[in-house]
């Protein structure tokens, strides 16, 4: 028990000492950074930044995309188990997340897609949301101007 508790103590510094410092950069992805792999996983939400526009999950930063490229907007889509439109204000620190998206070189993931689980999901289950993900991918694209 004491092993567990301390490793959670030392987890929650590290998180609020990158959060605090910069070193996770601070501001939403509002311009188009080159190509990124394809990225997914779920986790629970370690930090949020409402104003900045990015937050923690599982030790790893997630940034919202809000961007126009090639006469296109993109947009972060969050969405809850059954497919509801979520504000990124809806979701909490310890919420279960699925996050679809791309990885950049330095680590971070655009998140294209976030939905909010009620529970970590099986092999099965993460399979059903990346289809999810991907056959909704178009809902990205918010417009084209």
């Amino acid at each position: 028990m004491k092993h567990g508790f301390c490793a959670y103590i030392l987890s929650s510094i590290v998180i609020i000492l990158f959060a605090c410092s910069g070193l996770y950069g601070s501001e939403k992805l509002t311009e188009y950074k080159g190509n990124w792999g394809k990225f997914e996983f779920q986790g629970r939400i370690d930090y949020i930044s409402v104003d900045e526009g990015y937050l923690l999950v599982s030790e790893k930063k997630v940034v919202l995309v809000d961007l126009e490229y090639k006469g296109k907007q993109y947009i972060t889509v969050i969405r809850n188990a059954n497919g509801k439109e979520l504000q990124f204000e809806d979701l909490n620190v310890g919420d279960w997340v699925f996050v679809f998206g791309g990885r950049y070189p330095d680590k971070s993931i655009a998140a294209r897609t976030i939905f909010l689980l009620s529970h970590r999901l099986s092999a099965k289950q993460f399979k059903k949301y990346s289809d999810l993900a991907i056959s909704q991918e178009s809902e990205y694209l918010i417009k084209e101007k």
